[in-house]
């Protein structure tokens, strides 16, 4: 275990970090905790901690002092400080001392705490291992000093002003325009990189768009999460419109091709108009978030501006269209099913108002949902096919993507309603076996031994003929016929979940929705709804 001290002259600062974090996830443990530098150097000498949370302002002997001394003995032990607002001239100086990081104490919180704690798990793990380790840098603290103007408050004009002459940022109060890019389809990139975490991704676009940035020394970009990016753009030395739009869209063309070339990733990006002054960049992000809203109708790998705002209603009803070809897919329904699905189409059709991007996705659940009830088509394949229709509505960035996949929905509950699979002897055995002893604590070993094989050879069997391990089927048949008593009875989840077979009633949530998108509750109220039409 990792060794923490935590030093900070403030006894609630001390009690709500050693007590409000799960240690143990990172493989640490709290040694010591004291109010003084002084006190910390002398456990520092006898313990030799690897980790060291220290406030910069205390008595006797401060955090900056405290550092020195410990920096002079050696270059492993890992830093991360705590600090105030006003210590930002500290905090610049603590950089040249081989600081990890540091956690504001006004806006603390656990996950901005965990994430530091992470970043120093890898930093020890690299020490130990022989690995480089990175250290806080001005990056850091400008895309911090940006991020508590636009998103918090907590920074005065003046403050920002100071940092941005002392951090020798790239953009001055003039001519101010910001773009929000979103990495289109971000989960789907960071899996065809095979990256651990959409961190080390993110940091990688990140790298980029500062050698980008660079280059034109007019920009700063931050990163807001693994899949948006600011850039901040300073056009004080050009005056003519066109002249600014012109290389606005140069630099942005660039960042595109970019993205193409290294991540084969397309990004839509929401930029803002002309603003003056600093104080105006909360104004500024705002304004992009709501135009980054139209990438819902107006599609992938475009830049939307207030300008764009016109062409969304001409979008938006050229999707209502494509809706309309799905009113002709129905073939395999009956004439109540199809009058059903066909009427609540044309019912959205007709609307007049423009529906946001979660009435949109919404009412497609809600569609899917009302078929699948209604179908009463009982099977692996539409369970599995409404699992997947569900999963990638919740991914869907765009109305069109919507509408592709409830075509698939429909196209696969046509197949799925014209045809049914045959199975061997030994899978269907197996199956009846676990659709009978479903509810008990039944093994994988249990099951081939009724049919007389080995569970490696049932294993095999199992998931050549139906797609499915032993446990996925297990789950699904469990799944299944807890649906039918959210639907049928006042049960309570944790009963149902007992009565079908889960002894732990958190893993029988995960399961559930993993198996069909939402929640035993939301199943139940959506069910209730759907049978009461």
């Amino acid at each position: 275990m990792y060794k923490v001290l935590i030093v900070d002259d403030e006894i609630l600062v001390r009690l709500a970090l050693k007590n409000s974090i799960n240690w143990n996830k990172y493989g640490m443990t709290v040694i010591a905790d004291v109010q003084n530098g002084h006190a910390a150097w002398e456990i520092y000498k006898k313990e030799k901690p690897d980790l060291i949370i220290t406030d910069i302002k205390m008595p006797i002997i401060d955090g900056m002092e405290l550092i020195k001394k410990i920096r002079e003995k050696d270059k492993e032990t890992v830093v991360i400080i705590l600090s105030c607002l006003e210590d930002f001239e500290l905090l610049r100086q603590a950089v040249s001392l081989n600081i990890s990081g540091y956690i504001l104490k006004l806006t603390m919180s656990n996950e901005e705490i965990e994430n530091v704690l992470s970043k120093a798990q890898d930093e020890l793990k690299g020490i130990h291992e022989g690995k480089p380790t990175l250290t806080l840098d001005n990056n850091l603290i400008k895309e911090k000093m940006i991020k508590e103007l636009i998103f918090y408050n907590n920074c005065s004009i003046n403050e920002f002003n100071q940092s941005v002459i002392g951090l020798k940022l790239r953009i001055k109060p003039n001519n101010l325009l910001m773009c929000l890019i979103e990495i289109d389809h971000f989960e789907q990139v960071r899996k065809g990189y095979s990256y651990e975490n959409g961190q080390v991704l993110s940091q990688s676009i990140l790298n980029i768009l500062d050698e980008i940035s660079n280059q034109y020394e007019r920009i700063e970009a931050l990163r807001v999460d693994d899949s948006h990016y600011i850039l901040l753009f300073s056009f004080h030395d050009i005056s003519s419109e066109q002249s600014i739009q012109e290389e606005l869209y140069t630099i942005l063309g660039h960042i595109k091709k970019v993205l193409k070339t290294y991540f084969n990733s397309t990004a839509t990006f929401g930029i803002s108009g002309l603003r003056n002054g600093f104080a105006s960049l909360k104004d500024l992000y705002t304004e992009c978030l709501d135009i980054l809203k139209q990438k819902f109708y107006l599609g992938l790998d475009t830049y939307i501006t207030n300008s764009s705002k016109s062409f969304v209603r001409k979008a938006y009803e050229n999707n209502k269209e494509s809706l309309k070809e799905i009113c002709g897919g129905v073939y395999m329904f009956n004439e109540l099913i199809r009058n059903g699905i066909n009427s609540r189409i044309e019912s959205f059709i007709q609307s007049e108002d423009i529906s946001s991007k979660e009435q949109v996705q919404n009412l497609f659940v809600e569609w899917i949902y009302w078929l699948y009830v209604s179908l009463n088509l009982n099977g692996e394949d539409i369970d599995v096919l409404l699992g997947s229709c569900l999963e990638q509505l919740h991914y869907s960035e765009t109305f069109e993507e919507m509408i592709e996949v409830f075509k698939e929905y429909i196209d696969g509950v046509n197949n799925i309603a014209g045809k049914k699979k045959a199975l061997s002897r030994e899978v269907a055995k197996a199956t009846r076996f676990i659709k009978v002893h479903y509810p008990e604590d039944i093994t994988l070993q249990q099951v081939a031994e009724h049919v007389n094989l080995s569970p490696n050879y049932l294993s095999g069997l199992l998931k050549r003929e139906i797609g499915l391990s032993f446990v996925e089927y297990l789950n699904y048949i469990r799944i299944t016929k807890a649906k039918e008593l959210l639907s049928n009875t006042d049960l309570k989840s944790y009963e149902i979940a007992e009565k079908v077979g889960f002894t732990d009633d958190s893993y029988f949530s995960r399961s559930f929705m993993k198996q069909t998108g939402i929640r035993p509750n939301k199943f139940r109220r959506q069910s209730m709804q759907v049978l009461g039409e």
